[in-house]
């Protein structure tokens, strides 16, 4: 018998009108509540605090161009691929999935991995004179835009949490359609986010690591970053010191787009978390929690499921003979346990002391 529905976000789904989650319940003739897929749920939320970052954005409108240009001729892919072959852990390059933004980790990490093969593929492609134009003219703009601090530092930021999110995804599709199971690897997902974002070290390491690594490519991150982001003088109409300007910090600039991401993931996920509680909370007192539950959340179990439980009351006594059963087995245990205790730790005390 149905106690729950599990659809994606979609209209024709998750509809409150005419979607399939109301079309059942009206031909069961009785309301079956309707929760949100949490791996669908999951990648909305990677999708969504991604583009929070017009950086991050950026980055990822940029992975597939590249894909785009290399793979759509079959003699540059052939170049990308002999030289990728040459190299011990070498990845090709896959497509950005649209739906599906985990799977975007893989292709973070092959362009990682073959960085440096494809600034060689491009310089390549862009000097030979036998390319076409239009396809030299691509290969430069594609190697500016690689080939600079804030491809790089995007690339290395999020391919940690686009790697981090997919553990938790996979988590949820193993287990087996609980949903209080996955909630919970969605907070322990959540508070690990929120580790990373209030770890000040762990985030400048990211900036450090990334300039560290541009400037071996011969990638000068002061003047790029100088370029781009200019100071900013104070209009004449708010001050007329036109000597004041705001000049932009480089680690705190790019703090903030981190700050950005892991907000906006903190907060989807959170919404998610609050949603998907308010309609489960009254099985959240069978079986784990039965400690903890209340009259209340009884009467809501009993609600949400009248063909099993009909009268609160008397679940509610029946949840008391269990614990009753156990305080009473604990309180039976409790004194020979104490006595193996002080017999355990008084030779023990006597061998510290003596030493």
């Amino acid at each position: 018998m149905a106690r729950f529905q599990c659809y994606d976000t979609t209209a024709s789904m998750s509809g409150a009108y005419n979607g399939a989650q109301t079309k059942f319940s009206e031909h069961l003739e009785r309301s079956i509540p309707y929760i949100t897929c949490m791996d669908h749920k999951a990648n909305l939320c990677v999708e969504h605090c991604c583009q929070a970052s017009l950086l991050i954005d950026k980055f990822f409108t940029t992975l597939q161009d590249l894909y785009n240009f290399l793979t759509k001729s079959t003699s540059r892919f052939g170049k990308l691929k002999d030289k990728i072959e040459e190299l011990q852990e070498g990845l090709i390059m896959k497509n950005l999935s649209k739906t599906r933004w985990i799977g975007r980790a893989e292709s973070i990490r092959a362009v990682w991995l073959s960085y440096e093969v494809l600034l060689d593929v491009l310089a390549e492609i862009e000097n030979f004179q036998g390319s076409d134009r239009d396809a030299r003219k691509t290969a430069n703009d594609l190697l500016e835009r690689i080939q600079s601090f804030d491809f790089y530092f995007c690339m290395l930021f999020t391919k940690s949490i686009m790697y981090k999110m997919k553990v938790v995804i996979l988590e949820v599709q193993e287990i087996d359609y609980d949903i209080l199971a996955s909630l919970d690897a969605m907070c322990e997902t959540r508070d690990e986010m929120l580790r990373i974002r209030n770890d000040d070290v762990g985030l400048d390491g990211i900036i450090t690591a990334a300039v560290e690594k541009c400037s071996s490519f011969g990638i000068d991150v002061q003047y790029e970053f100088s370029k781009k982001h200019r100071p900013r003088r104070q209009p004449r109409r708010i001050d007329e010191n036109a000597d004041n300007r705001v000049i932009p910090h480089f680690n705190q600039h790019y703090r903030q787009e981190m700050f950005k991401v892991l907000d906006r993931l903190v907060s989807d996920i959170n919404d998610a978390h609050h949603y998907t509680s308010d309609i489960v909370v009254p099985v959240s007192v069978l079986p784990n929690k039965i400690a903890k539950r209340t009259a209340n959340q009884v009467e809501q179990l009993c609600a949400t499921f009248p063909e099993d439980f009909q009268d609160p009351d008397a679940l509610l006594a029946e949840m008391e003979v269990p614990l009753s059963r156990v305080k009473q087995r604990i309180c039976e245990k409790l004194p020979d346990f104490l006595k193996k205790s002080v017999s355990f730790i008084q030779p023990l005390r006597r061998h510290i002391s003596s030493h």
